[in-house]
């Protein structure tokens, strides 16, 4: 497996087995970075296809921002979209997936201010944290 470069990722994912991807697209007003559609073949065993339609949102920032940045940035293109969200969560589930590639002591803290306007949002945030050596690649 090749290795990942140290850095932030954040990506809004966007899942629903109503609203296709060009739907959710043209309801947030969006460019994705990725659409899959429901039935897709996953290539893998387990599930065979996708069980969702699913669309994903990427931070446009470089990696090598600071996930609170990175965050941020994410809430400042949500925040004004809160009321198309809201139309649409009967029929979607929005998650924010948020990845830290980290080398050493490297790490993240997010201030409170930060976690009110997360919280805010009502949209669901996802944290991993994964070590970059040579021994254990992403």
């Amino acid at each position: 497996m090749p290795e990942s470069k140290p850095g932030c990722y954040v990506v809004l994912c966007v899942s629903s087995t109503e609203m296709d991807p060009d739907d959710i697209v043209a309801h947030l007003g969006l460019t994705p970075s990725r659409r899959i559609i429901r039935g897709t073949p996953t290539g893998e065993d387990s599930p065979i296809a996708h069980p969702y339609h699913l669309v994903l949102f990427p931070s446009p920032l470089n990696p090598s921002d600071r996930m609170d940045v990175h965050i941020e940035h994410m809430i400042a293109v949500l925040e004004p979209l809160l009321p198309r969200v809201e139309t649409m969560r009967d029929r979607c589930k929005f998650v924010i997936h948020c990845t830290s590639v980290v080398r050493g002591e490297d790490g993240w803290e997010l201030s409170p201010e930060l976690l009110a306007r997360m919280g805010r949002l009502g949209i669901a945030f996802c944290f991993a944290s994964d070590e970059h050596n040579k021994d254990n690649a992403v």
